[in-house]
């Protein structure tokens, strides 16, 4: 039997290091592909991308905005998603959230690069991986090879795009949302919320992590993540 194509998409100032444990521990049974959102401005056209470069059938995993965009693609093209994952995102807006994306952006504008990578970090670890240096180094990384035009119309986007609630009940596919306790960003009634949207939703929560729960503990979202698709 043929593998199933899984696509993997990024939150917002990530790349293919935010799923390196995935796809390397998932190839075994699954082609992994991920779509990174470099040139992306808004939501549709991300869902444009996603729908472009995905084989005619595929399951999709998104981590925070990358979750933003791939509920718009399970409920855009139900027919061909065959299965979804959902880790550390949202479907309700938060004045709060709202909040900080207009401060990252002013202050990316104002060429604060470093000094919002290093908020970013507080915010998004755990606090115990925060004495990572491996963890650290590579979530720069990611955020010094983005263009700083294109994080700050990304975050715009999402905060004129903010409600995905109405696309819950649209989504067919198979769910499974995945959770870290400690994340800053979304809370757990928010996932709670996303797993009463959509019919048949699954809820799991990691323990002792924050936001960026792939890089976080790889090996429990690795685990979870298999035994979804194999399932």
């Amino acid at each position: 039997m043929d593998k199933p194509t899984l696509i993997l998409v990024p939150g917002w100032s990530s790349n293919e290091i935010l799923w390196e444990h995935q796809t390397k521990s998932l190839a075994d049974c699954a082609h992994c592909q991920v779509i990174v959102m470099d040139q992306e401005q808004d939501r549709k056209a991300m869902v444009e991308k996603v729908l472009r470069l995905a084989p005619e059938r595929f399951l999709i995993a998104g981590q925070s905005m990358g979750g933003w965009v791939a509920q718009k693609v399970a409920a855009a093209a139900p027919e061909r998603v065959i299965k979804l994952l959902l880790v550390n995102t949202w479907s309700t807006p938060d004045p709060k959230f709202h909040a900080l994306k207009q401060q990252v952006i002013q202050a990316l504008q104002e060429g604060k690069l470093e000094e919002v990578i290093a908020s970013h970090m507080h915010l998004i670890l755990h606090p115990e991986k925060l004495k990572d240096p491996y963890i650290i180094s590579k979530l720069h990384e990611e955020m010094v090879s983005l263009k700083i035009e294109i994080l700050c119309q990304q975050l715009q986007s999402m905060a004129e795009d903010n409600n995905s609630l109405s696309l819950l009940p649209q989504i067919k596919a198979p769910t499974l949302i995945i959770a870290g306790r400690q994340d800053k960003l979304f809370s757990l009634s928010e996932q709670k919320t996303i797993a009463q949207g959509i019919k048949g939703a699954k809820l799991a929560i990691i323990e002792e992590c924050g936001h960026v729960s792939p890089m976080e503990q790889p090996q429990a979202v690795t685990a979870l993540m298999r035994l979804f698709i194999e399932d």
